[in-house]
Order: structure tokens, then sequence, then C-alpha cells
């Protein structure tokens, strides 16, 4: 189903996609703040039926001390000068289609 299908209204008690990626977005935010993260992208929205949730994937860049990057790549990033370090990486949120609560966060892997 499509989000515009999927788009809910006032009266139907639904989240519609943009509540639902505001509610993930805030939530990602909030799990991760002060962790180094920046430039947040949205990947992916999907609505599903059952149990009437959106998953919604977001990509950023974390910041990784350059102590804790591997020594072969550690001794290059020393000669490039930087100090840290950026990987981007992959999460799934879960909202509630009803109510708009964000549920859960996991790592999605890409392939």
């Amino acid at each position: 189903m499509s989000a515009e299908e999927n788009s809910g209204d006032a009266n139907s008690g639904s989240v519609d996609v943009k509540q639902a990626i505001g509610a993930a977005n805030a939530f990602l935010q909030a799990v991760f703040a002060g962790q180094g993260v920046r430039d947040i992208r949205l990947e992916e929205v999907e609505f599903n039926e059952v149990p009437h949730q959106w998953q919604i994937t977001f990509s950023f860049l974390r910041s990784i001390p350059i102590e804790e990057i591997p020594a072969p790549q550690r001794a290059i990033e020393s000669v490039l000068g930087n100090r840290t370090k950026y990987c981007r990486e992959y999460k799934s949120v879960v909202v509630d289609g009803q109510n708009g609560e964000a549920k859960s966060i996991k790592m999605r892997s890409v392939v």
C-alpha cells in the first residue's frame, strides 16, 4: 500500500506518513543525542497493515574517535591529520500507526 493510501486523517485516529516520519526522526535524535550523529537522511518508509505500524529507515554519519579505528587505517588517518572518522549507519524505527508513538529502533543491514 502506498504512503498516499495510508495518509490517515484527523477523524480516523491514524498517523499519516509525515507524522510518522517526524515522530521517528525525533526519537532517533533523542536516542543518539550527544553521540556525534550528523547528516541524518530518510532512506525508506513502509506501512505494515498488521500490526498497523510504520517502519522508517534513516541513515546518518556517526563520528568514530581515531583511537577506535583499526591500527592500519588509524595510521593513514593520522598522516592525513584526521582526528575523527565518520561511518554511515542505518537504523529502522517502528512507529505505532494509531498513536504515533515510536516503539523501537533497530540496526538495519544494507546489502
